[in-house]
């Protein structure tokens, strides 16, 4: 795989820990949620990057996908949101360095008070060498 998500990362950066195709151990989490109200989480900065000889052709769409993904949502800049569960597509190339997206998840009132890593980011895009 050449494109991968990163967390604690800084745009346009280098830096950042990989969290895609890795163990639970770095796995993208929220802060804890209030299952007694509908709560939602602070925000998660996350980022995309290739490996410094690829690129990516075309749109790449990043989908919340898993029992629990429709209790995700996904933004490109972290003002405007997409819904709950829906894709965001980002129409620039991605290079080797980092692209900021933000997600956020949402408790219902009610459900059992879990660590839930049910859901992983989809990633859906062409990769070319540079």
């Amino acid at each position: 795989m050449y494109l991968h998500v990163y967390k604690d990362a800084t745009e346009g950066g280098t830096d950042g820990t990989q969290c895609s195709e890795s163990s639970e151990l770095n796995a993208v989490t929220t802060s804890a949620l209030d299952t007694s109200i509908n709560d939602v989480s602070d925000i998660v900065e996350l980022a995309l990057r290739c490996d410094a000889t690829h690129i990516t052709f075309g749109d790449t769409v990043v989908t919340p996908n898993g029992p629990a993904g429709l209790k995700w949502q996904l933004s490109l800049d972290g003002i405007v949101w997409a819904e709950y569960g829906a894709s965001i597509t980002f129409t620039e190339p991605i290079a080797g360095t980092n692209v900021r997206f933000y997600a956020r998840a949402k408790s219902i009132i009610g459900e059992a008070v879990i660590n839930d890593l049910s859901v992983d980011l989809q990633i859906v895009c062409i990769v070319r060498a540079v």
